[in-house]
């Protein structure tokens, strides 16, 4: 009997213990992951100023954006170029302010030689001292006007002027150079092949000077678009300035010589419409090429201000 329990016991108590009684085994479950480096990135929800714990303040002496910096980290010394600056604007102010000053010298100049100028007589005097009508005295002033022979102030104390001798006049010049009776096919053919170079080398070797002399017959061209003759003489006064920058002396003598041929050609063209604004237009770009040191682009902006004078010599009536 006792043997009976003994091999119940072991052969189904045992296992019933071992299920009920028995201790268990708990598993634990950790998370695990990989490392791996990346970047540290740091978000503020906070409204408000991040100062560095340590900064430079830089300051430059002129004003403008930066078009250039140092990299990030460099070691850098005193004397060191850390930034560089666009001084465009700069620079194209001191040109204005050099441009106001040289214009202003100009103008006291002018009116230093305005005071030289002997006063013509009137018309009924000079009517009477020719034995001549007023209408015939009237057109003879006209026409020395328009070849700048003489100059006309009008106001108080105003009159008919003899103007004083232009010294770029008595430029040597050799005697088969005198170009006073050319036909304008001729001259046309000559300042395409000149004037086309010459506004070229201006565009690289005039001085800054020369730059501000150009802009100043610019300007006062605009000033007197109304006055046929001071116009005509800062139209050719434009063009020789042009030559002087070249720094060609061969040049400066052909276009020199050209100067009575160029005042003809410009009176025929300033009576046409249109033709003071075209002019003035043609020169603006001429100067902004010369003055902006491209001589590709002074080159084309000559080459087509003197195809636009042909165009007009060819199709006036």
């Amino acid at each position: 009997m006792v043997a009976l329990i003994l091999v119940a016991a072991q052969r189904w108590g045992l296992p019933m213990y071992r299920q009920y009684f028995s201790p268990k085994k708990v598993v634990i479950f950790v998370p695990t992951g990989k490392v791996q480096v990346g970047e540290f990135r740091v978000s503020f929800h906070e409204i408000g100023t991040l100062d560095a714990q340590k900064s430079v303040p830089v300051y430059g002496a002129e004003d403008g954006k930066i078009i250039a910096l140092v990299s990030e980290g460099s070691i850098v010394k005193p004397g060191d170029k850390i930034a560089e600056m666009d001084t465009t604007q700069v620079v194209r102010e001191v040109r204005n302010q050099k441009l106001t000053v040289k214009n202003a010298e100009a103008d006291v100049v002018r009116a230093e030689e305005e005071l030289k100028m002997l006063k013509l007589s009137n018309e009924t005097e000079l009517a009477k001292q020719f034995n001549v009508g007023r209408s015939a005295v009237r057109e003879a002033l006209k026409v020395l006007e328009l070849t700048g022979l003489l100059y006309v102030k009008r106001g108080y104390n105003g009159g008919t002027f003899v103007r004083p001798p232009d010294p770029d006049d008595s430029f040597a010049t050799p005697a088969h150079m005198n170009t006073a009776n050319t036909g304008w096919e001729q001259l046309m053919e000559a300042r395409k092949l000149i004037e086309v170079k010459t506004a070229e080398l201006a565009a690289s070797r005039a001085a800054e000077e020369e730059v501000l002399t150009l802009g100043y017959e610019l300007r006062q061209m605009r000033t007197v678009a109304g006055v046929p003759a001071r116009f005509i003489d800062n139209d050719v006064n434009f063009h020789l300035r042009i030559a002087e920058a070249a720094r060609n002396e061969v040049f400066l003598v052909v276009v020199t010589s050209l100067r009575t041929s160029l005042k003809k050609e410009t009176n025929d063209l300033i009576s046409q419409a249109g033709a003071v604004d075209e002019i003035l237009a043609a020169h603006e770009a001429i100067y902004q090429q010369i003055a902006d040191r491209s001589p590709e682009g002074a080159s084309r902006a000559m080459a087509r201000h003197l195809a636009e004078v042909e165009d007009r010599m060819v199709n006036r009536t």
